[in-house]
């Protein structure tokens, strides 16, 4: 059961990595498409 538990924690802790590493790339692939926007005059 504690290696079970270890291996769940361990998963746990890859998956809120990964997400916050995803969170961070749309935020800049967001950010770097307004201000390609900006740049080429198409933002409102």
């Amino acid at each position: 059961m504690r290696h079970d538990t270890g291996a769940w924690l361990r998963r746990a802790g890859w998956f809120m990595l990964f997400w916050c590493v995803g969170v961070l790339a749309l935020g800049a692939v967001a950010a770097i498409l307004r201000a390609a926007m900006r740049a080429a005059g198409l933002s409102t």
